[in-house]
């Protein structure tokens, strides 16, 4: 509070949570996440391997059942393992385990939000209701917890569907907690790029190579200046 200012209900709520009192189980979890946000196809999948040995480590630990649906869900997304349908599944039946140990679970409500979202896209697109669900969810995430990039992140991705306005804010607000974030910065290019903003997009994507050289974003930006004529 000295440092910070007052916190907010959600924030004294958040920070006041215990999540796990098991430290194999939350040394775990904590590597998952940053496996995860590299946003490679063996990063992932070595997310899930963390995320499934911290809930084998605390079976009541919430959080690790959110990020493993989430993982599967981004799995299922970046082609990393598998049978999409599978992965899809195996989200579905950790999102289940984990808002049944805490529904108040900032990373249970983003592994079902970004469920929602694979399973829509998995089918050749967005329903209304799908897209509404998932938007909820996604709020209900931040909600809980404000200072969940991850969430704020894909929040700011499912918005592009219906306002780019209101998907930069969230974005923005992604970087803000966390401005070595390379995969919010390609999301955010592509926000510009829909936008016709083709130079702010490829100077965003040019962050994210910037600060990934060997994440997947180089094709992003080929495809951006192939566009411009480059």
């Amino acid at each position: 509070a000295g440092v910070a200012g007052r916190l907010s209900p959600q924030e004294r709520r958040a920070l006041g949570s215990r999540v796990t009192a098991n430290s194999r189980a939350y040394e775990q979890f904590l590597r998952g996440n940053v496996l995860l946000a590299r946003r490679s196809a063996a990063a992932i999948r070595d997310a899930i391997a963390a995320y499934r040995a911290a809930a084998a480590a605390d079976s009541g630990f919430a959080d690790a059942y959110g990020r493993l649906a989430y993982a599967y869900a981004l799995c299922a997304n970046w082609d990393c393992s598998g049978d999409v349908d599978s992965l899809l599944g195996l989200s579905r039946r950790a999102s289940t385990s984990a808002l049944r140990l805490d529904p108040r679970s900032s990373h249970a409500w983003m592994g079902r939000a970004y469920l929602l979202v694979t399973w829509s896209g998995a089918g050749g697109g967005f329903d209304d209701d799908t897209l509404l669900a998932s938007l909820a969810a996604f709020e209900r995430a931040v909600e809980l917890n404000p200072r969940n990039d991850e969430a704020w992140h894909q929040y700011g991705s499912t918005l592009a569907h219906v306002s780019d306005s209101a998907s930069l804010d969230a974005l923005r607000r992604a970087l803000a907690l966390d401005p070595a974030r390379a995969v919010t910065y390609q999301d955010l290019s592509t926000t510009y790029y829909h936008m016709g903003r083709a130079d702010r997009a490829l100077a965003t994507v040019d962050s994210a190579v910037a600060l990934d050289p060997d994440g997947p974003f180089r094709n992003v930006r080929a495809l951006y200046r192939l566009t411009a004529g480059d």
